[in-house]
């Protein structure tokens, strides 16, 4: 649950230990025209932790103040929110448990909440920024490629192929090219908008 900054310029660090009790950060989203993190959790801890917590968290960081302003649940139930990305229409999407969600980090509110068309989502869950002239935000899972599409809140497959039952680690461009692995083999697909 420790929060590091780190400047790349002199590495020097500093560590904010335990800013959310009894839970792992799992991931970290800039909040754009503030000095705020969205942050993701999880209740799970390592391979020998044993959680305490029934559901995970989120949280805003002001890097300013350097303190939590907000903790809340945009789903609630969830025992670990995976990556979260900003559209632009200014609204977080993410990744809960079985679950698609938005959030507004300007109102603090759940906007959305979808089941994922897949079991079992692929590191890293979704793509690092929308992609494309309609910005959808992609992700892998089972043997699917799925896509959020912000202007309407919907989740959706896009296409499937076996390959993706084996994949770990992907990228889309900003032209909407996936690149994932898929056991020695790296895969390229043009996503349509």
């Amino acid at each position: 649950g420790a929060l590091v900054r780190l400047d790349p310029e002199t590495l020097q660090y500093k560590v904010w230990d335990k800013i959310v009790s009894d839970q792992s950060i799992t991931y970290l989203a800039a909040i754009p025209n503030t000095t705020h993190l969205f942050g993701c959790c999880s209740v799970g801890g390592g391979s020998s932790a044993i959680p305490t917590q029934e559901e995970a968290l989120c949280f805003i960081w002001d890097v300013t103040t350097q303190d939590v302003i907000w903790t809340g649940q945009p789903v609630p139930g969830t025992r670990a929110y995976g990556r979260a990305i900003l559209a632009g229409n200014g609204i977080l999407y993410g990744i809960a448990g079985e679950t698609c969600y938005g959030f507004d980090p300007a109102t603090r509110k759940t906007t959305m909440t979808a089941p994922l068309p897949v079991k079992r989502v692929r590191f890293p869950g979704l793509a690092d920024t929308p992609a494309g002239p309609n910005g959808l935000i992609y992700g892998l899972g089972d043997d699917a490629i799925f896509a959020i599409t912000p202007a309407d809140n919907t989740v959706s497959v896009v296409a499937r192929h076996p390959s993706i039952n084996a994949a770990h680690g992907f990228n889309v461009t900003s032209n909407a090219t996936l690149y994932y692995g898929s056991g020695t083999t790296v895969w390229r697909c043009h996503l349509r908008q």
